[in-house]
């Protein structure tokens, strides 16, 4: 399963690119690199390298940080359009799944019920604190400003809207939310916002839920 190096990748670059400004430039040729690895672990990942060096372009990096964020990513697409060219006779990676398309945006509305409500394989069930995720971004927002707000919820709403997309949604045999684990971390930074903003009766009920549904 891709998803696990997937989430190391982006939580890796999320916590290099908060002060861009700041990098070093064997740092920022490592966040490239890394970022430039992740689409060959699955055509779903493609837009998280997109987002995040929007990410870094808001917080205004040196011209050489840029640099070395940009190369590995160009290089790793041209080298991704060959690599699919001499396999499969196309460049487009998202169509080596045949006619059937992987991605269609009529599976979107159903699937996304599924990804999140589904019994077996729907992540509230099993993570019901994460709900608060969505009261979250507004309190980040609030202490934390536009660009932080971006980075939570732009990676978030991509991944929702890709899996949703995806033909098979739940990801075979697997444990609940497959699909949804990259960015994991980033529904966590978002609930405990709002659990630091006030414990209520319900939020404790859903922190309660989440635990024994683990512990289960």
């Amino acid at each position: 399963f891709t998803e696990v190096p997937a989430a190391l990748a982006l939580v890796y670059a999320l916590n290099r690119l908060a002060r861009p400004r700041e990098l070093g430039l064997g740092r920022a040729w490592a966040v490239g690199l890394a970022l430039a690895f992740v689409p060959w672990l699955n055509v779903r990942y493609l837009p998280f390298p997109a987002l995040l060096l929007a990410y870094a372009a808001w917080g205004r990096p040196r011209w050489r940080t840029s640099l070395a964020l940009v190369l590995p990513l160009a290089a790793s697409a041209v080298a991704s359009g060959l690599y699919h060219r001499a396999l499969y006779g196309f460049f487009d990676p998202t169509l080596v799944y045949g006619r059937r398309p992987g991605f269609a945006w009529g599976r979107v509305p159903g699937n996304l019920e599924a990804l999140l409500f589904d019994q077996e394989f729907g992540l509230l069930p099993y993570a019901p604190v994460l709900t608060l995720a969505l009261p979250g971004l507004w309190f980040l927002t609030r202490r934390q400003g536009l660009r932080r707000a971006f980075v939570v919820a732009a990676p978030l709403a991509t991944v929702l809207l890709t899996a949703a997309s995806w033909r098979m949604w739940w990801g075979g045999f697997t444990p609940p939310a497959r699909f949804l684990v990259p960015v994991a971390p980033l529904l966590a930074l978002a609930a405990a916002h709002a659990l630091s903003q006030r414990l209520t009766a319900r939020a404790a009920l859903l922190a309660g839920w989440t635990l024994m549904a683990g512990f289960a």
